[in-house]
């Protein structure tokens, strides 16, 4: 049946397309809904987050581990901002669900270390799967040296027990190379132990770097990172004494010892500048940094001085840049203390600034709306064209 047959089709074919010109129009001048406001309500911050930091010579990123859902197991997601050295503005680099528990940087992007061993890399272009890292059980270790990502882990005949060769991966966002592991079959499974190893990643692979020293093997806590373009490695057996090694020139340097005190629950290395650095933290909440020069030994420790009304927050403590800084997370709340390239405090506890959400442009905008316009311009001479010659059609 044509339309002009119909007595109510002629009202319903004048109106029905000026009201879908006006429920456009009137959507192209309302502003944009963000993002967050099409998910469901969040839930509650809980009782124990964490808050992870790391920092190079022109970036700073900070992420803070939640946890979501209801059910037995718990699951859990992390937020990612990044800074721009020495004074950009905070920028929301989005969420990556699993929980991270180490931070390091691939050639100017965010590398994250999951729980459960796999990592992600985040940057500007978007989040992708890494390729797994070569070996068995925990990665001990997950450090960058001039924006290399290095990490440690056990590895059937250490370094000279796998190689690896790039493969197509489909499990990224965007195009990344993965890593197939091939692993020479020994003559004597029983004469290849496992041997911890320091591993690289470079153009889409891990590659073996060198064994760990034999008198760091056995130790029960390591931290990687890197003291110029040479990787710096710290190990211990229970936080009383911290031993430090460089690698240079494929072997591994003793580049001597620090004694905390009291004893270190928990330590770590990181260069700001050209010093070496070694923070430590006591069961109590106390925290101390050791620096270092190359060829110079090991500084006294320098207490670091921690503003009291973060007492009880947890903590991440970086290098970005030349400073030193400590971030605080407490009540959901994430403020931060900078400290000098002494140890010494540079300037106040401040809040941190909320990131950036990614606004559309407003003249971007403006253009958007007047093609969307000019669309349902298009629309409506063309369906009066057609009605025009529809009826024509049905006078003659």
């Amino acid at each position: 049946m044509t339309v002009p047959s119909h007595p109510a089709a002629p009202r319903t074919a004048t109106t029905r397309p000026w009201l879908i010109a006006a429920a456009l129009i009137v959507a192209l001048m309302l502003p944009a809904a963000p993002l967050a406001g099409q998910t469901t309500q969040p839930a509650p911050l809980p009782t124990r987050p964490s808050v992870l930091a790391y920092g190079s010579a022109d970036q700073y990123w900070i992420a803070e581990v939640q946890s979501f859902g209801g059910g037995s197991k718990p699951r859990y997601k992390t937020l990612v901002r990044q800074q721009t050295l020495p004074a950009g503005d905070w920028k929301d680099l989005g969420t990556v669900f699993g929980q991270a528990v180490a931070l390091a940087e691939a050639q100017g992007e965010l590398a994250i270390l999951l729980d459960d061993g796999s990592w992600k890399r985040l940057g500007e272009g978007g989040l992708s799967t890494g390729p797994s890292v070569p070996g068995s059980g925990q990665i001990l270790a997950w450090g960058s040296v001039a924006s290399a990502l290095y990490a440690i882990r056990a590895v059937e005949g250490g370094t000279q027990g796998v190689t690896t060769r790039p493969v197509e991966s489909a499990t990224t966002t965007r195009p990344q190379p993965s890593t197939q592991i091939i692993v020479a079959p020994p003559a004597k499974p029983a004469t290849r132990p496992l041997t911890l190893a320091l591993l690289r990643y470079e153009r889409g692979q891990w590659v073996g770097v060198a064994d760990i020293p034999a008198a760091a093997s056995t130790a029960g806590s390591f931290s990687l990172a890197g003291a110029g373009n040479k990787p710096l490695l710290a190990v211990s057996t229970d936080g009383s004494v911290i031993n430090t090694f460089a690698l240079v020139d494929g072997r591994w340097e003793d580049w001597g010892q620090v004694r905390p005190t009291p004893r270190a629950a928990n330590f770590g290395v990181l260069t700001a500048g050209h010093l070496a650095a070694l923070w430590s933290a006591d069961a109590q909440g106390g925290m101390q940094l050791f620096l270092k020069r190359e060829g110079e030994p090991w500084s006294a420790p320098k207490p670091l001085q921690i503003p009291p009304s973060q007492a009880g927050a947890q903590r991440a403590f970086a290098a970005a840049g030349d400073t030193f800084r400590m971030v605080f997370l407490k009540d959901g709340k994430l403020a931060e203390q900078r400290y000098d390239a002494t140890g010494a405090l540079n300037g106040s506890l401040s809040e941190m600034q909320v990131p950036q959400t990614n606004r559309p442009d407003p003249i971007v905008r403006i253009l958007y709306s007047v093609m969307l316009l000019g669309m349902v311009v298009v629309m409506l001479v063309t369906f009066y064209r057609r009605r025009a010659v529809i009826e024509k059609k049905d006078e003659e």
